[in-house]
């Protein structure tokens, strides 16, 4: 129950005790001795449950018993004395506290309350059918009332356990995919030194070979050439082929940097290169990062190589939920999209993140290309 509930209820609680006070005041009693007994110990029930309220924040114990069982007694017999509905409902205020506030229900506190409603009414002569309806009615109401407050507890605990055990797991899928980019990159450097390092001392051999027979046996250099030749043509293309797995995981780190080293490396051959990034997008998962990275790579290769641009622009934005990437260029255009393995790639990765693709070209209009991915806030 939260603070705002139990202050309602202590308010509600002495005000109907006033009202009971107000009644023992009026009544007519033999003697003022008698008159004053009885106001004065309405009061003292009240400290007691004034004191019990705030005094006693373990809501268990012998002490808390002691207290609780006072004021039901207490209670009991100002509502047989009176008579009167306010003495009634403030005897229902223990039976609130005995199922609500306590630690724990204590049903034996429950059947003396029960059983002293029974009792007075029976003396009164007012044990009817429709009474008792009304008290187990009011008491199933306030059971349940503590039973959905019990729940929400035992959710709200739950709750917090499955958000610091999703904490921990995220915690170990990064440590997994840690170790997992550790292990590639071991096996990468394995492949490299198999491969490339086998390569580089086929072709050592090859050029000391050429270097031994140029001058008696040009037909056998000849051949040695050509096939040292292939071999370095292996080895560039088995050493950008990990470099570029090796380097895959950059955009983790800073986005833009990645991309203007693409820049920084087709700068070299003359191209005008004009990069509009959104400083938002540093802030997007690594696997939307990555899908940036090799589109625009992709794109700008395309541009340079079959586009003959020398002009590109690149944008990187967001608006709202959605991250749009174009890459825009001055080359010759085409009429008709061919997609080819690299656009196919560029789809499929968007496709994997529920983005689109789409493409804007003519012939002489250079060509440009739309990439939208929907991002969370």
């Amino acid at each position: 129950m939260n603070r705002i509930m139990k202050y309602m209820i202590l308010l509600l609680r002495i005000c109907t005790a006033g009202t009971v006070i107000f009644e023992c005041a009026i009544q007519n009693v033999p003697n003022l001795w008698t008159h004053t007994a009885f106001v004065c110990g309405m009061i003292l029930l009240i400290l007691n449950d004034l004191l019990r309220h705030y005094r006693m924040k373990r809501r268990s114990g012998i002490i808390y018993f002691l207290s609780i069982t006072v004021s039901i007694i207490g209670t009991g017999l100002y509502a047989f004395w009176l008579n009167s509905l306010p003495a009634g409902i403030y005897y229902l205020f223990p039976l609130i506290e005995l199922i609500i506030y306590s630690e724990r229900i204590l049903f034996p506190l429950i059947i003396l309350h029960s059983g002293l409603f029974i009792i007075a009414n029976y003396i009164l002569k007012d044990l009817t059918i429709r009474n008792l309806v009304i008290y187990i009615s009011i008491t199933m109401i306030i059971y349940l009332y503590r039973k959905n407050i019990d729940e929400r507890s035992e959710i709200e605990l739950i709750n917090k356990e499955l958000v610091n055990a999703n904490k921990q797991l995220m915690e170990y899928a990064k440590h997994i995919e840690k170790t997992a980019k550790i292990k590639e990159r071991t096996r990468i450097a394995q492949d490299m030194h198999d491969s490339i390092g086998h390569g580089l001392a086929a072709l050592s051999m090859h050029l000391e070979f050429i270097q031994q027979t140029l001058d008696h046996d040009k037909e056998k250099a000849s051949i040695s050439v050509a096939k040292a030749h292939n071999l370095s043509l292996k080895c560039l293309k088995d050493l950008r082929s990990a470099v570029n797995i090796l380097k895959e995981d950059k955009t983790e780190d800073n986005l833009k940097l990645s991309i203007n080293e693409i820049i920084d490396r087709i700068d070299q051959s003359g191209a005008k290169i004009l990069l509009e990034f959104d400083n938002q997008a540093e802030k997007v998962p690594l696997d939307i990062k990555n899908c940036i990275y090799k589109t625009i790579q992709e794109a700008v290769t395309n541009s340079l190589k079959n586009g003959n641009a020398n002009e590109i622009l690149i944008e990187v934005t967001i608006n709202g939920q959605i991250l749009s990437v174009i890459v825009k260029d001055n080359g010759i255009g085409c009429d008709y999209v061919i997609k080819s393995h690299g656009l196919s790639a560029i789809e499929d990765r968007a496709g994997e993140l529920d983005g689109i693709v789409s493409y804007e070209t003519g012939r002489g209009c250079g060509f440009i290309l739309r990439m939208e991915i929907p991002i969370d806030n």
